[in-house]
């Protein structure tokens, strides 16, 4: 989303140090609210622990209004998936591996609309033939696998291209080992651990098929 940004250097990384603190302060107030009125242990059993402590707090009257900021979550949520999948897609266009028409974009707000339309067609064609709980234990898995990636990178760049010319420096290292990423690679693959076999696998499928795929684009173009 950096190039449709203005001042993306200097904005983007604001943006999103902003949004982490603003997310991390309303999960801990939420987190806290919630344990003060139910405990731990019968949460942890819930599979709906925040409307079970909202119909525990304000009366089974609550469930309707549940439903409705569930909505918004769920759509938010998706938003945010389908601006980041449009864009990779506009990427991949532009390297030559998908079709030059999903570059074309929007003369006013410079989005790439033919490319999000795609998309959106994509995801309503799956909303009706596919399990949605199994959708969403994909793109979680493979959203943790990202994130590992992306930790791994800072490796890296700091082993195996420690001269290049850096725009930002991850802080925290002990001497090239920097803390914070490995850190969250860490965390990451701890996470990985918590998804059966079967979404592991499946993932594991998919991102083979989709490297075979970009290659093959790649050497044919």
């Amino acid at each position: 989303m950096s190039e449709e940004a203005k001042s993306a250097r200097k904005n983007v990384p604001k943006a999103i140090v902003i949004s982490i603190l603003i997310s991390t302060i309303v999960y801990v107030l939420v987190s806290i609210s919630a344990v003060s009125t139910i405990p731990w242990q019968i949460l942890g059993e819930s599979e709906t622990p925040l409307a079970l402590v909202a119909s525990t707090a304000l009366g089974k009257s609550t469930e309707f209004m549940m439903s409705v900021f569930a909505l918004f979550a769920t759509a938010s949520t998706a938003l945010i998936f389908m601006l980041g999948g449009s864009r990779m897609l506009f990427g991949m266009s532009e390297a030559h591996v998908l079709p030059k028409f999903l570059m074309k974009v929007d003369k006013k707000r410079k989005t790439p609309y033919i490319a999000v339309t795609l998309l959106g067609i994509i995801s309503i064609f799956f909303v009706f033939i596919a399990n949605m709980s199994e959708i969403a234990l994909l793109v979680d898995f493979s959203a943790f696998v990202i994130f590992a990636m992306i930790n791994l990178s800072a490796f890296a760049l700091r082993i195996g291209n420690p001269d290049a010319k850096r725009e930002f420096k991850v802080p925290l290292s002990i001497g090239r080992v920097p803390i914070l990423p490995l850190a969250g690679f860490l965390i990451t693959c701890y996470m990985l651990t918590q998804f059966t076999i079967q979404t592991a696998w499946s993932v594991v499928i998919i991102m083979v098929a989709g490297y075979i795929f970009y290659k093959f684009c790649k050497v044919k173009n």
